[in-house]
């Protein structure tokens, strides 16, 4: 899901699960949930107070471990046992299954932000700890936010200088998921013509033109035959071990975001000038064969 502002701004970004009929579980970004929380409560109250609409904040009743990699299929059925097999080779990107590890709760939701195939284990937090050190004996190495932040930006996901309170979900390529068929909040604001001008940045993926330059986030972009008016910014750069190459995201005026076009990357005050190729947002794995294995 995206949520947005009153004017149209993208706010967060995450996911619900529909537990029940009438009982649903929303995901936040990581340092977000209380002032989701305030956006849902405020709108149950205002907008759709007649509505029998609960919310209620389980931010610390559960705690959530990622297993991200090609192998975690096989190596969590260790780990879980045989209650759990038939849900590990069943489920499908973005379907999750109940049950229980070692006598407490257990949720087994398939969701990558990685780009890996990888499953999410939601439990309460007493038993997140023998749950942690049970996948490490397991061999299961822990990986750091440095090397998911390389993942996502190599499969074109915001990583956070994106969402700066200042860009539309048509901004950033998350125009699908607008409900178009009825009114949502920030939805009329949406169609405003600043919204669809050539100026106006649009979420690309950039290289460096010769393949090797290192480029940093926060580098102004210019045209080459322009260099004194800025029309976007690198938002992320990363150097991607599997492609061996500096990769990066930036939010580009639209009038120069041309797929296989060039633009200045100017950074006088870490590195100088490099000239960058405008691509995909997807750097790697473009069809999702890892993710969706």
């Amino acid at each position: 899901m995206v949520n947005l502002r009153e004017d149209g701004m993208v706010l967060d970004d995450g996911l619900v699960l529909r537990l029940a009929p009438d009982r649903y579980l929303a995901t936040t970004s990581s340092g977000h949930g209380g002032h989701m929380l305030s956006h849902f409560e405020f709108y149950r109250d205002t907008e759709w107070c007649d509505r029998r609409v609960a919310l209620t904040d389980v931010t610390e009743a559960w705690a959530v471990i990622v297993c991200a990699g090609p192998a975690r299929r096989d190596a969590l059925r260790g780990v879980l046992g045989g209650d759990w097999h038939e849900a590990l080779g069943r489920l499908a990107h973005m379907e999750f299954a109940p049950g229980r590890w070692r006598g407490a709760t257990l949720r087994l939701l398939r969701a990558s932000f990685s780009g890996e195939l990888a499953f999410e284990l939601h439990c309460p937090p007493r038993n997140a700890l023998p749950l942690w050190e049970t996948l490490i004996h397991a061999g299961m190495a822990p990986y750091g936010l440095e090397a998911l932040d390389i993942l996502r930006v190599e499969k074109g996901y915001l990583v956070g200088a994106e969402l700066n309170g200042q860009t539309t979900p048509f901004d950033l390529g998350m125009g699908h998921l607008v409900k178009t068929a009825g009114n949502c909040v920030g939805g009329e604001l949406l169609h405003r013509p600043a919204f669809h001008e050539p100026i106006r940045p649009k979420l690309v993926g950039v290289r460096a033109a010769n393949g090797r330059a290192m480029f940093l986030a926060g580098a102004q972009l210019t045209a080459p035959e322009d260099r004194r008016r800025s029309c976007g910014h690198v938002t992320s750069s990363v150097y991607s071990p599997a492609l061996g190459e500096w990769i990066g995201l930036a939010l580009l005026a639209r009038e120069h975001a041309r797929e296989g076009g060039t633009i200045l990357a100017q950074d006088p005050l870490r590195g100088g000038d490099t000239l960058l190729r405008i691509t995909p947002t997807n750097h790697f794995d473009a069809a999702g064969g890892r993710m969706k294995a």
